[in-house]
């Protein structure tokens, strides 16, 4: 599992997991929470607080 978070063109985080991308939807506490940059796929992401991405 490779990953990687890298800038949007419109300078939003984007989380590169297994050549998919996932756009960063919310952060509480120490969680955040990504959602699948395609509109019309479910997929999600979540990372919690120490692990790297």
């Amino acid at each position: 599992m490779i990953s990687s978070i890298v800038q949007s063109k419109r300078n939003k985080p984007t989380l590169s997991l297994d050549n998919f991308r996932y756009t960063q939807d919310k952060i509480i506490n120490t969680t955040i929470y990504w959602k699948c940059e395609n509109c019309s796929c479910p997929g999600r992401a979540i990372q919690y607080a120490g692990t790297p991405p």
